[in-house]
């Protein structure tokens, strides 16, 4: 029998093990309300309405940096969200945003200035200027296709105009959202910038408030629903939408050329990008030639599978590949681009049992030929790597189809012809337009950046940006004792009747 030295150490030995087992877990840091975060920049925005400009630099400064300092982590984000090569991340998210950054460094003095205009006759002694104040605490709700550019492009042009900040992320992108959490939550204090990630709840939360500005990216039905929210506080509001953006290509075009722009501008992405071509018009007798070009530049773009991107989930393939479906049940035919990719799944979900490793959500590039009119494809956004093409006997047929549409966010023409290029130009509404090139007018920071009716509202971009999230104050200066409008009010005597007559008529 054990003794009872060896007992005590028996129970020692077991109440030692037990303790060990017991281990305490650290509290969680307390994050803010929705609510209390956004009383608590309305209170500071009260206190400090606008920061100097040093402020503001710095600010901005740190979100570069940031920008670099976290390159490669957003190089994984956006590779485990959207399947994007590093370089494709590099052009399209990180190099968007740390251009704006530095071109709103550049000239944030000479915005900020109050602009001195003219004064007329009438109210002679005065000086007029207007002044560029922030709206106050703003709201950007952003998409989950390019989530870095389209959630860090419009803070720009917040904080360069000096406003308080919440931000509400897209939920598809969950890699990308945690890690824009992570650096906001490292440069900022939560009384500057916030962000609040979650889903449809969080959004609607945030809408329920009344912001003074919202800044919303994303499709037309859901901008409709942001709107209503927005006029029951009456907030100002920046809708960027998207809608099918129609490439016209006459006889005139160099189709080499234009193939190899509009592939790259189309999948891009795969697909997933606001501004890219959503159909194409081509004169019948170059659709042939098109087509060849564009499979022979596909292939020189995608030599490396792993530069081409996947679909956000499997919902949006799905969708695709119903719109696919049916335009081939109206009689379109379907080509793919490249067919057999990598061995990757197509939209119909078939591989080659070879490859071993399947890219989730992955969808070929490919299209469609002698597509109705009526097809679904044609109605709505197509936000995919899908290129439906309809051949025109005349530029009149084109320009008429484009008409028929909703106002586009971008529109396409390639031609040599000028009086093609003014008359397609003159003749079609869109946010923005680019000849003889796809999509890089995007980056042309000097150029406003926005839809036009169901494309969207307001206009982003450098100093358009800027204008977006700021209220022009009207102030005048009365410098004399004595003006001019005195001798316009009453009691209105024949005299002042007549000074008021030469007024009206002359001044």
């Amino acid at each position: 029998m054990p003794s009872t030295t060896s007992k005590a150490k028996s129970k020692l030995s077991t109440s030692t093990k037990k303790k060990k087992l017991k281990v305490v877990k650290p509290k969680k840091a307390s994050i803010p309300s929705i609510l209390s975060t956004f009383n608590l920049q309305k209170e500071k925005q009260s206190q400090d309405t606008a920061w100097n400009l040093k402020e503001r630099r710095y600010k901005l400064q740190s979100l570069e940096e940031a920008m670099f300092r976290y390159r490669k982590e957003i190089h994984l984000a956006l590779k485990e969200d959207l399947s994007k090569s590093s370089g494709e991340t590099d052009l399209s998210e990180i190099y968007v945003v740390t251009t704006h950054i530095r071109y709103a460094l550049r000239h944030l003095r000479r915005w900020m200035r109050p602009q001195k205009v003219s004064t007329p006759i009438p109210l002679l002694g005065s000086n007029s200027y207007v002044y560029q104040e922030p709206k106050g605490v703003v709201l950007i709700l952003s998409p989950w296709n390019m989530p870095i550019n389209l959630t860090f492009s419009p803070l720009v042009s917040a904080l360069a105009t000096g406003n308080r900040v919440i931000i509400k992320p897209s939920e598809h992108t969950l890699s990308s959202s945690r890690l824009m959490q992570k650096i906001i939550q490292e440069i900022y204090k939560v009384e500057d910038v916030a962000l609040f990630n979650g889903g449809i709840k969080t959004a609607q939360e945030l809408l329920e408030l009344p912001f003074d500005h919202i800044f919303f990216t994303g499709s037309a039905s859901v901008g409709q629903e942001v709107m209503k929210k927005a006029a029951q506080h009456l907030s100002s509001v920046t809708l960027e939408l998207g809608g099918k953006s129609p490439v016209i290509i006459d006889e005139s075009a160099d189709l080499k050329l234009a193939a190899l722009r509009i592939a790259w501008a189309k999948f891009m992405n795969c697909g997933q990008v606001c501004i890219s071509p959503d159909y194409i018009c081509i004169h019948k007798n170059k659709e042939e030639d098109f087509v060849r070009h564009l499979k022979a530049s596909f292939k020189k773009l995608y030599s490396n599978p792993s530069d081409y991107g996947s679909i956000i989930n499997t919902k949006h393939k799905l969708a695709l590949s119903k719109l696919v479906e049916d335009a081939k049940a109206r009689g379109a035919k379907l080509s793919y681009l490249l067919p057999g990719l990598n061995g990757e799944k197509s939209h119909k979900g078939k591989a080659n049992k070879n490859n071993k490793t399947i890219r989730k959500n992955f969808f070929e590039a490919l299209v469609l030929r002698n597509v109705a009119i009526n097809s679904k494809i044609m109605q709505e956004e197509i936000f995919g790597p899908i290129l439906p093409i309809i051949p025109f006997d005349s530029l009149e047929e084109a320009i008429t189809l484009v008409n028929s549409k909703p106002k586009a966010l971008a529109l396409y023409v390639y031609s040599k012809n000028k009086k093609h290029i003014k008359q397609i130009l003159t003749r079609t509404r869109s946010g923005g337009a680019c000849v003889n090139d796809s999509i890089i007018q995007f980056f042309n920071i000097n150029l406003p950046f926005g839809g036009v009716g169901p494309s969207g509202m307001g206009s982003a971009h450098s100093y358009f940006g800027f204008q977006e999230f700021s209220n022009p104050k009207a102030v005048l200066y009365q410098k004399l004792s004595w003006n001019s409008v005195r001798l316009l009010m009453p009691p209105y005597t024949k005299l002042k009747r007549k000074l008021i007559e030469l007024t009206m008529r002359f001044i």
